[in-house]
């Protein structure tokens, strides 16, 4: 944040009600509101990289999958990365793996492996809007399939359809922040956990 200031007007303790929770919220809640009356753009530096990984390379990424706590799913521009990054400064070890039709997944998530796997998506009108802000950001053309609302709701479509067949769960992050989604995700990784420990009973 760059030129930004914050003035408190008034507040109050109360011994049952007042907690570092409870003014964590409140001052969050305040924040998001301030940024959406003050009309806050996010400055971010944007490049255009291209990785090529050698196969002899990829057994430290294939690693990653197999000792990671969680593992996301989901189509470009669903909050895969901030939302891993989240949830690792909460202790999880999270990788993300991005679903492009047409391109084979990584065959371990077809193992049985230790993490949760779970899908995000999104509505594809939405994701067609932040793929165009990204695009013109990068000054590249926005007339791509990457942009076309059809294909990206074939995208999303056929992301989820490969979700549900190996019965992983979806989170739609649409309206959701990445606190809100990453709070899901633990939900449903210590609802995972305390059905394998009840199993081993």
């Amino acid at each position: 944040m760059i030129d930004f200031k914050v003035q408190l007007i008034d507040g109050a303790f109360h011994d049952v009600d007042s907690s570092v929770l409870a003014f964590e919220i409140a001052a969050r809640a305040a924040m998001r509101e301030g940024l959406k009356k003050a009309g806050a753009k996010m400055l971010e530096p944007v490049m255009k990289v291209e990785v090529v990984s050698p196969e002899e390379y990829t057994g430290s990424v294939i690693g990653d999958l197999t000792t990671a706590d969680i593992i996301l799913v989901g189509v470009s521009r669903t909050s895969k990365t901030p939302t891993s990054i989240y949830l690792a400064n909460k202790g999880f070890k999270t990788a993300n793996v991005p679903f492009v039709p047409g391109v084979p997944l990584p065959r371990e998530l077809e193992g049985s492996l230790k993490a949760l796997i779970v899908g995000l998506t999104a509505a594809p009108e939405r994701l067609v809007e932040i793929r165009t802000n990204r695009l013109r950001a990068m000054r590249e053309s926005p007339s791509t399939t990457y942009v076309d609302e059809r294909i990206v709701r074939e995208e999303v479509l056929a992301c989820r359809r490969f979700c549900v067949s190996h019965g992983w769960p979806v989170i739609d992050v649409t309206r959701r922040s990445i606190e809100e989604t990453a709070a899901a995700i633990v939900k449903l990784h210590t609802m995972r956990d305390a059905e394998r420990t009840h199993g081993a009973d």
